[in-house]
């Protein structure tokens, strides 16, 4: 219901975060297709209306919208309480809000890394403790899904604190999924690489055309992503471009690592 003209339904309901563009537009897409209702959330109310327009028009699905900045310490508890009324049951969310800051360390203003960490970090923790609470309360088979990156397997000198920040996704995920197996919530952890999205431009990328050629369209990365949450895999890395680096890093040095990522973002910085 992008506003109140909407009968509620009985669910059970999925919220995506960072709904308004990106891959969170494209979950909302693709499950929608699926016929599940869902809870949009994002800082852009005018975004979020007129994909919940979309995809009432589209597939007729009832959909919520919730404006909130998660990056405050109110956002995330105003979200869960505004998913949760009128008894809705939330048996999926998808934790993809996030942003990275591209440039040196100390050159980049302090309160911005400060910001990312609060989205990136303590939001998603926030949200996937009070919803995989809730989840766990109403029985239901449900699911939590983490967006991560390929960022996630090494460390990213000018990408240092976004690369962290993801880092702390992919073990936060792996350790809940395992202390969930005998419950019924499952948590998956989504690893795209680079994406024809918003996120370059936000972080402050300049891509050349050989770059973008080897990015992966939004769509894709989220058909994958939805077919490792049906198969309840632990991880999932979107593109064999994407696996084959993840092998690479996983058997690589870390020192080799940080060295070869630090030349490519040397390229990338504007």
């Amino acid at each position: 219901m992008s506003g109140s003209s909407l009968t509620v339904t009985a669910g059970p309901w999925t919220v995506i975060t960072g709904a308004s563009a990106g891959l969170g537009a494209d979950f909302a897409r693709q499950l929608a297709v699926q016929g599940r209702p869902l809870i949009l959330a994002a800082r852009r109310q005018e975004r979020l209306e007129a994909l919940a327009a979309e995809l009432e028009e589209a597939t007729g699905v009832a959909t919520v919208v919730v404006a909130v900045d998660l990056a405050t310490r109110q956002g995330p508890a105003e979200l869960f309480e505004r998913a949760t009324a009128d008894g809705r049951q939330v048996d999926m969310l998808v934790n993809n809000a996030g942003f990275g800051a591209v440039g040196a360390h100390l050159s980049t203003e302090r309160e911005r890394h400060l910001q990312m960490l609060d989205l990136n970090v303590t939001a998603l923790t926030d949200l996937t403790h009070r919803f995989a609470t809730h989840m766990v309360a109403h029985g239901l088979p449900s699911h939590v899904v983490n967006i991560a990156s390929i960022a996630s397997f090494q460390p990213i000198p000018n990408l240092a604190a976004y690369a962290a920040s993801k880092s702390y996704v992919r073990d936060y995920s792996e350790g809940l999924a395992y202390e969930l197996r005998s419950t019924n919530v499952a948590v998956t952890c989504v690893h795209p690489g680079g994406t024809l999205t918003e996120f370059s431009a936000v972080a402050g990328m300049e891509l050349t055309a050989a770059s973008e050629a080897t990015m992966m369209r939004s769509e894709d990365v989220v058909r994958i992503a939805l077919r490792g949450v049906r198969r309840r895999r632990v991880h999932v890395v979107t593109g064999w471009m994407n696996r084959l680096l993840g092998w690479s890093v996983a058997w690589s040095p870390r020192v080799v690592s940080a060295h070869v990522s630090g030349w490519i973002m040397g390229r990338l910085r504007t």
